[in-house]
């Protein structure tokens, strides 16, 4: 093992550092929730992921048959919104 002086400045790099950790279990992770849920109010719709330029490519989403449906790249749940009929907008 090489040593170096106290005061060689190559020890510098190596003192406080925060050493980073892979996480062993799936336990060891931040809780990622639940998605969260947008109500719609028709069937035919797009989802860009929000946050302009820290979203995702706009995608063209269909309600399925329960009113329900995810988007693909973010995880978004949307649903039909109550009283909303099921119809495209057009």
């Amino acid at each position: 093992m090489q040593a170096w002086a106290e005061y060689d400045q190559r020890n510098t790099e190596f003192i406080n550092l925060p050493t980073a950790r892979k996480p062993e279990t799936m336990s060891d992770t931040a809780s990622v929730g639940a998605p969260e849920t947008v109500q719609v109010e028709h069937s035919s719709f797009s989802c860009d992921g929000g946050g302009g330029a820290l979203g995702h490519p706009k995608v063209h989403l269909t309600l399925d048959q329960s009113g329900q449906v995810d988007c693909g790249y973010c995880g978004l749940h949307f649903e039909l919104k109550p009283g909303a009929s099921a119809d495209s907008g057009h």
